[in-house]
């Protein structure tokens, strides 16, 4: 993993604001949201749709990646060495990849700092005892399912450290040996590294199949047309 990518989520993880979160308090939420708290869910709008963008390019640069690696480990290249360089910029995407995900993230947390640090104030503003208790029931369910999310990006985070490092020693092995014999010695470690990276693209479809759920469960149910047609005459 990239030093930029495991500093920023190591820091943030533990603060990591669901995709769905946003959806959660817009569309279930009883509290009214000012000028001010519309201006910060528009910005974390943003920045959860940059975040979701940028974790499905870095799935897709893996996926590329395995595809290139697989290519010649399979012997299914006519051009080793051409195959070898093109494996070489697809290892390149996938890190610049992960760490452009990484810092999105940690603009996504701070975004979802601020609006949820207005919505605890208005939480707190609360006269009403009713309606405080039910307030804090919305902010401990969006808590809960934020924690859901916070456990499949660790999940996500502790597959791919082994998962690059590996690729990356067998990417610098190839590049001094391409023979038969060699790719062939690459085999059982070939096996290994296609299950870890199905443990990582699995961890990654995880997270963002649960974000789906999320803002599907948080939104409004469709408007039953309940009028009476009349009769023919």
């Amino acid at each position: 993993m990239s030093n930029i990518f495991n500093s920023v989520m190591l820091k943030y993880t533990t603060h990591f604001v669901s995709f769905g979160i946003l959806s959660v308090i817009l569309l279930g939420s009883n509290i009214a949201i000012g000028q001010a708290g519309s201006r910060d869910a528009q910005k974390f709008q943003s920045s959860v749709e940059d975040t979701r963008e940028d974790i499905e390019k870095a799935r897709a640069a893996i996926d590329n990646t395995m595809g290139a690696y697989n290519g010649i480990v399979n012997a299914e290249v006519d051009d080793p060495e051409k195959a070898y360089k093109s494996l070489t910029k697809e290892i390149s995407k996938s890190e610049k990849a992960w760490t452009t995900a990484g810092k999105s993230y940690a603009k996504m947390r701070k975004a979802g700092d601020k609006l949820f640090a207005g919505w605890q104030k208005e939480v707190d503003a609360f006269t009403n005892e009713q309606m405080k208790q039910i307030s804090v029931g919305r902010l401990e369910d969006a808590t809960a399912k934020n924690k859901q999310m916070m456990g499949q990006m660790t999940a996500a985070q502790a597959a791919y450290e082994p998962f690059m490092s590996s690729l990356k020693d067998q990417a610098l092995f190839m590049g001094r040996d391409l023979s038969p014999a060699a790719i062939e010695a690459l085999q059982p470690l070939a096996e290994e590294l296609n299950t870890s990276a199905a443990t990582l693209l699995a961890s990654i479809d995880a997270l963002l199949n649960t974000e789906v759920e999320i803002n599907q469960s948080a939104e409004p149910a469709a408007a039953v047309d309940d009028t009476v047609p009349e009769e023919a005459g």
